[in-house]
């Protein structure tokens, strides 16, 4: 059996036996009562006698029954009350990991709609706002519902008139339950998207904070951080204001039933139609029926909550994934071939049938206007991206074929905007490769000049970079570079893998970039067109489609569109 249906039933019959054991109490209560006062002593009003309580209680079974049931109330609501918040706790736990899961597998695309305080928001507050709502949910509402059903019989069975008293005026208290409820719903469903807004805007901010300073554009986005922030004041103020206001109204409406009840049960008394302990009953349970309705009314704030941030969670598991093959060997070869293949976001289409190949140990470069295609291409290489249509084949298959991790186990990339662990400088460039032999290590070091920097510090390779944007643009990239020439794959793809480099640095490390590229399958993205020269072929896109493929010189020669590219970089 599934543990969590096990763990469900388990919360079940914890809340039947804790809410039987309570609907016993008051019944107890009510007949203690009575021998107390004695039955035959309402006869006309109350007449009040003077028993010896100690030696009743003594004597009486109804004491011991009572004692028992108090005490398994309490055992069996206490583990309830565990059995629920290690039930909603696992569910919290799932939900934070087939997010997690789901984001991985994700088109960079669909993953793009997405902020990444939007994604953070998804996986801690949201996730920890289903996780109470569960917990309100299934400890106050099983044991609510099942004492509200055996109130309604033991009260029906006693006297029919209190319990259509009770019952005939509880649904004010629902009904002020649900109109409130409807405000607070639409007050955090608000609040939470003007929070997500809070939240983007001051990401982005401390993200960009020194472009905002260079161009003072700091007063401007101090006025656009205070519009949202007033927004989310008075969104907050408004769900925090109805959320308190649904407490008391109910337990207003439900005073007026206690002391209805309490006003006829006296007046039955008074004509000997009901005891004393009859009345104790009656005055316990309408508390205790329309106690489920002030619980849930204390916690409907949590609840609607809740369920604000599950459908933003569900947002996540609605978009598509990345196809996933079934098909893997040993190693890619690194063959790849185009057949007619386009891509599009929307209606827009970024690629328009493509169709080329790219033979194994080919050194290949795309160049072209910013926007013209060239990531789009190594993004759905990477299977970052699915295509719209045709067929890109991988080694003679259909690269959708393919597992995708194994595609990307096969192929290294140094990216434009290279990330930087906060980890040693040594994690950083074996991540991937741990095996990584000390001396081929060393000579990757003395290559990318990263020796030079790390024997400045006192722990050397060792030393902990805490906040990785306190290195310079050219080091976080240096360090990306020595990462892929530790990791040795089939495949190697470089975007703009220099451009955050110096001349001088290019230049010296161009010798172990060969080497790097030495048979392997190797694919280029450039704006430094003098980088590229050497090349197998280059292939020149303009708006999504291959308008040249050439070595350099015959580009040149051609004095088509790669000429005035040329140009324009040399000018």
């Amino acid at each position: 059996m599934n543990k969590r249906i096990l763990n469900i039933i388990i919360s079940m019959l914890c809340a039947l036996i804790s809410s039987v054991a309570f609907v016993s109490i008051i019944v107890l209560i009510g007949l203690i009562v009575d021998d107390i006062f004695g039955i035959s002593n309402i006869v006309e009003g109350i007449k009040l006698v003077k028993p010896n309580i100690h030696e009743m209680l003594l004597n009486n079974e109804k004491f011991i029954y009572l004692i028992i049931c108090i005490i398994a109330y309490v055992v069996f609501y206490i583990l309830l009350n565990y059995n629920t918040l290690k039930l909603s706790l696992c569910i919290s736990y799932e939900l934070r990991m087939k997010q997690f899961k789901k984001i991985q597998v994700l088109n960079t695309f669909d993953i793009a709609k997405i902020t990444s305080s939007g994604f953070v928001q998804r996986l801690a507050t949201d996730s920890e706002n289903v996780f109470g709502g569960y917990l309100a949910i299934l400890s106050t509402g099983l044991f609510g519902s099942f004492l509200i059903i055996e109130t309604i019989i033991i009260m029906f069975f006693i006297n029919p008139l209190l319990a259509l008293i009770v019952v005939g005026l509880t649904p004010l208290s629902l009904f002020v339950s649900l109109f409130l409820n409807k405000k607070i719903r639409e007050s955090y469903k608000t609040n939470t998207a003007q929070l997500d807004k809070l939240n983007k805007i001051s990401i982005e901010y401390f993200k960009n904070i020194k472009l905002y300073k260079s161009l003072d554009y700091e007063k401007d986005d101090l006025e656009k951080f205070k519009k949202i922030n007033d927004r989310l004041y008075e969104t907050n103020l408004r769900s925090q204001w109805f959320g308190a206001l649904i407490n008391p109204s109910v337990r207003f409406v439900n005073n007026i039933v206690y002391l209805t009840v309490g006003l006829v049960g006296l007046y039955l008394m008074y004509l000997g139609n009901i005891t004393t302990g009859v009345l104790v009953m009656f005055l316990l349970f309408s508390n205790q029926y329309t106690k489920p309705f002030n619980d849930v009314s204390a916690i409907i704030g949590d609840i609607q909550q809740a369920f604000a941030s599950h459908g933003r969670v569900k947002n996540i598991f609605e978009l598509d994934e990345v196809i996933d093959g079934y098909d893997e060997k040993e190693e890619l070869k690194g063959e790849f071939k185009f057949n007619d293949v386009s891509f599009g976001y929307d209606e827009i289409k970024v690629l328009k049938n493509l169709d080329f190949s790219i033979k194994k140990g080919e050194h290949i470069a795309l160049v072209g206007p910013t926007g013209c295609g060239k990531t789009t291409i190594v993004n759905m290489i990477m299977k970052f991206l699915t295509l719209n249509e045709g067929v890109l084949y991988i080694d003679d298959k259909d690269y959708l074929l393919y597992k995708t991790n194994f595609i990307r186990a096969n192929i290294v990339m140094v990216l434009q905007d290279g990330f930087i662990f906060s980890k040693s400088y040594l994690d950083n460039i074996i991540y991937g490769n741990k095996l990584v032999d000390k001396e081929k290590l060393n000579k990757i070091l003395v290559s990318t000049g990263i020796d030079k920097i790390v024997e400045k510090l006192d722990r050397g390779l060792d030393t902990i970079i805490v906040n990785p944007h306190t290195l310079s643009v050219g080091e976080r990239q240096l360090i990306c570079i020595a990462r892929a020439l530790v990791n040795e794959k089939s495949i190697v793809v470089l975007d703009e893998a220099t451009s955050s480099i110096d001349i001088a640095t290019e230049k010296k490390i161009q010798n172990i970039f060969l080497e790097l590229m030495n048979n392997k399958t190797t694919i280029v993205i450039a704006h430094r067109l003098s980088t590229i020269k050497d090349m197998d072929r280059i292939i020149v896109m303009n708006n999504g489609e291959i308008v040249e493929i050439g070595k350099h010189v015959e580009l040149i020669d051609k004095k088509g569109f790669y000429y005035k590219l040329y140009n324009q970089i040399v000018e």
